[in-house]
């Protein structure tokens, strides 16, 4: 996607300088640790390494399953499609991504565009 380096699954996922940007964005937003990934499963485990309840931990798993597919589907259309990858529209489909997956997976929990951009979870209890 970055066209830097031989494309490989941990090269794409994490290492490449437009992934790099992703974590950096995915660590500040949720408040978490730094990303720093030296295999893939580091990337599926990263609510694992911060402090949190169960709840919290599922909301940033699902955040970082938001991040990969968003990096997935724009090697794709990079490779496939020509398109230019650019960061900051990546870190608005997270969001949105993500914000979407809440709307409609989590049953009685009433969370604001707002609230949810400035990570906000209160109405999750956690």
């Amino acid at each position: 996607m970055c066209g830097e380096e031989v494309e490989s699954a941990l090269h794409l996922f994490a290492s490449c300088r437009i992934a790099e940007q992703i974590w950096e964005f995915v660590s500040r937003w949720c408040r978490i640790q730094q990303v720093f990934a030296l295999e893939l499963k580091d990337l599926a485990n990263i609510h694992k390494s911060n402090n949190g309840s169960q709840r919290w931990k599922k909301v940033v798993s699902l955040v970082t399953q938001a991040a990969i597919w968003v990096i997935w589907k724009s090697r794709n259309e990079a490779v496939f499609e020509g398109k230019q990858p650019y960061v900051n529209k990546m870190k608005e489909e997270i969001k949105m991504l993500g914000y979407t997956w809440i709307k409609s997976r989590v049953k009685n929990v009433n969370i604001s565009w707002s609230d949810w951009c400035n990570f906000d979870l209160i109405c999750f209890g956690v």
